[in-house]
């Protein structure tokens, strides 16, 4: 074989060997990231789990939760309006 013969085998077994080199690292880096978008696809569907049986459940709580400071507000002002009305008896008895 003549030098250039060699020469030219050296430098296409080098090529092949980079471009072999670089292959494996390229699907490396595509199973990194295909795993990390699984991950984050996961903690997505979870959240959208979280969020739907949140807005199943906020109607019944939001609804618990008014009826009961009305109850209390409804109280406020009836003991008020008693203690008013009292107040009132007692001037007009006077």
């Amino acid at each position: 074989m003549s030098k250039i013969t060699k020469v030219s085998l050296a430098i296409i077994f080098v090529v092949l060997g980079f471009l072999g080199y670089n292959s494996h690292n390229t699907k490396r880096m595509v199973a990194e990231n295909r795993s990390m978008l699984m991950d984050s696809y996961q903690s997505l569907t979870d959240l959208h789990i979280m969020m739907d049986s949140f807005t199943e459940l906020a109607p019944h709580e939001m609804e618990s939760i008014s009826r009961r400071v009305a109850k209390e507000v409804s109280l406020e002002h009836f003991r008020q309006f008693a203690e008013n009305l009292n107040k009132d008896n007692e001037n007009g008895k006077e």
